[in-house]
């Protein structure tokens, strides 16, 4: 993109984009009509816009890091960081940007600006925009209004467009709690994921039980119970994960996952 900052040619009428291509580049802002055809190079642009930090604030903002991507990505508030960690913990995702662009709606359109949450770049070529809005918050009718709006120039720009308002599939305490084992200490647990596999096998067993096994094969007992977290983590173990995890909760195998040992 070459384009620098103005309307482009599209009609005045038109929703326009605006997105910083780069860090240290100046914004770009073109009409959506514009853009077809000319792919704007996700992977390298920068939010359009930076959380701020301040004593007080109620927002709570922060970094999480991501471990299927192995970066830190900004959230301005803890429903936005359960978006991150529940992305992270499904692992389809090969890009995220926060806060990726400003869309400008037309002067007569009410609300006339808006920032989407998150654009995500998914493995299957796909690339989605999220906004993050409890669902409480969603009926409000300046909500769905824009949410209306951005839904449209998704429509125009070949994205899908999600309005995310929590985990669905997992309860949220869960999701923090599993996602301990996502880091790089965690991973040194992957050598023993393939006695845990076939010690499970096509068998549904308690985690006390798992974890008893594991400790026959001579996985030591402090770890044990560490190595069936991060087998739920890497989602070759699955559970009732809208229920609390207890020891007494019951596992089986997700997929019959080939592994290699550790990563």
């Amino acid at each position: 993109m070459e384009t620098s900052l103005g309307t482009g040619n599209g009609d005045p009428g038109d929703t326009r984009l605006e997105w910083l291509p780069g860090v240290g580049l100046p914004p770009r802002i073109l009409a959506l009509s514009d853009l077809s055809g000319r792919p704007i190079d996700w992977a390298a642009s920068s939010p359009i816009r930076v959380p701020a930090f301040y004593r007080g604030q109620s927002s709570k903002p922060g970094y999480y890091w991501t471990a299927s991507l192995g970066r830190h990505v900004t959230y301005e508030s803890k429903a936005e960081r359960a978006f991150l960690m529940e992305l992270d913990w499904a692992g389809t995702a090969t890009g995220v940007l926060p806060q990726p662009f400003r869309l400008h709606f037309p002067r007569n359109a009410r609300p006339y600006r808006h920032i989407p949450d998150f654009l995500t770049c998914h493995c299957d070529g796909s690339t989605e925009v999220v906004d993050v809005k409890g669902a409480g918050q969603q009926e409000k009718p300046l909500n769905q209004l824009t949410f209306s709006l951005t839904r449209e120039a998704c429509d125009q720009l070949g994205f899908q467009f999600t309005v995310y308002a929590g985990p669905t599939t997992i309860t949220e305490p869960n999701l923090a709690f599993l996602a301990g084992y996502r880091g790089p200490c965690a991973a040194i647990l992957d050598e023993y994921l393939p006695v845990l596999a076939d010690e499970v096998a096509a068998q549904e067993l308690t985690i006390d039980e798992v974890t008893a096994r594991l400790t026959g094969w001579g996985v030591p007992p402090g770890v044990a119970p560490a190595v069936v977290w991060r087998a739920m983590w890497q989602r070759l173990l699955t559970a009732d994960f809208l229920q609390p995890l207890t020891t007494r909760a019951t596992v089986r195998l997700d997929s019959p996952i080939i592994l290699g040992g550790a990563a």
